[in-house]
């Protein structure tokens, strides 16, 4: 098993986010913007939209200006009307100006994916007939953030990274050459204690072999809610019919949906019965929301 070493904290993260924008600094403000100005800004939501991301602020803005405050008017996950402000910024003029594109840029994008979580969950029904999930569709290095504004649109996370779970896929059975019931038990042997075991089945014909196996969760990958419906009625049967394989194996079986799923198909996948819908464009193809920072100088 490879070292990688721990993940870049948020604050390293931030700071290669700056440096990016910022390789020689801002000459526009440098040369319009007097050194000890002091200003207020507004992060104001230029749409409807569910909150996300407000905890970046503060640490960013104070790797330019460490005495900059930052003052929070919404939580994280609370539904925000055109024109109402997230959070104040009091902090100089230049530092305020130099982190304004990196700071919305994130908030944009966190805030996009909480408000499609919403859309989505609603559409869903609600999390009493399905969790929605995500997936790992995420933006390299800011995969904690996104998850985040699943959780704040109302969504669940998936497994966090590779290392979270066994999750069995069509790959894995082509270059591990066994059956079903042969990758479940090395699986469980050779797990992390309480590491939960899925397997990603393509047919019905798959599925049986599936349950039979001893997994924890199946994944239903490209199947039509037609089919999904008559999954959810063979895992049925099956767990009245059967006992479980392991002593601490998810019963019943749960069964998630995934594969080519939209807004536009969702009520009829939520309605199957499945316990989780997982969504890949949660992450990578939710909209940036419309933010803008609104600035007015300051006096001392």
């Amino acid at each position: 098993m490879s070292d990688l070493g721990p993940p870049l904290s948020l604050k390293e993260r931030l700071r290669a986010a700056l440096a990016e924008d910022l390789p020689q600094g801002d000459p526009t403000s440098e040369a319009l913007i007097p050194e000890g100005m002091l200003a207020l800004g507004r992060v104001v939501a230029g749409q409807e939209l569910v909150a996300s991301g407000l905890s970046v602020v503060e640490p960013l803005i104070s790797l330019l200006d460490p005495k900059a405050e930052v003052k929070p008017l919404c939580r994280d996950g609370e539904l925000m009307a055109r024109g109402e402000p997230l959070c104040e910024i009091r902090a100089g003029a230049r530092a305020m100006l130099m982190a304004e594109r990196v700071m919305l840029n994130l908030l944009m994008r966190l805030c996009g994916i909480a408000t499609l979580t919403r859309r989505a969950v609603e559409v869903a029904g609600g999390t009493q007939r399905v969790r929605i999930l995500d997936t790992r569709k995420t933006t390299p290095l800011w995969r904690d953030l996104e998850k985040a504004a699943v959780r704040h649109g109302g969504g669940v996370n998936h497994r966090h990274s590779l290392s979270a779970m066994v999750l069995v896929k069509e790959n894995h059975l082509r270059l591990a050459g066994f059956s079903f019931s042969q990758v479940v038990l090395r699986a469980r042997e050779l797990r992390p204690p309480s590491t939960p075991v899925e397997v990603e089945v393509e047919g019905l014909a798959q599925l049986e072999e599936a349950l039979a196996s001893g997994a924890d969760r199946i994944l239903l990958d490209n199947f039509p809610p037609q089919e999904v419906v008559r999954a959810v009625r063979m895992r049925d049967d099956f767990c009245r019919r059967r006992e479980p394989r392991y002593p601490d194996q998810v019963w019943p079986v749960e069964l998630e949906a995934s594969g080519g799923i939209t807004l536009a198909n969702l009520s009829a996948y939520a309605q199957t019965g499945v316990e989780m819908v997982s969504l890949g464009m949660l992450t990578h193809s939710a909209p940036a929301v419309n933010l803008s920072l609104e600035v007015e100088p300051l006096s001392g």
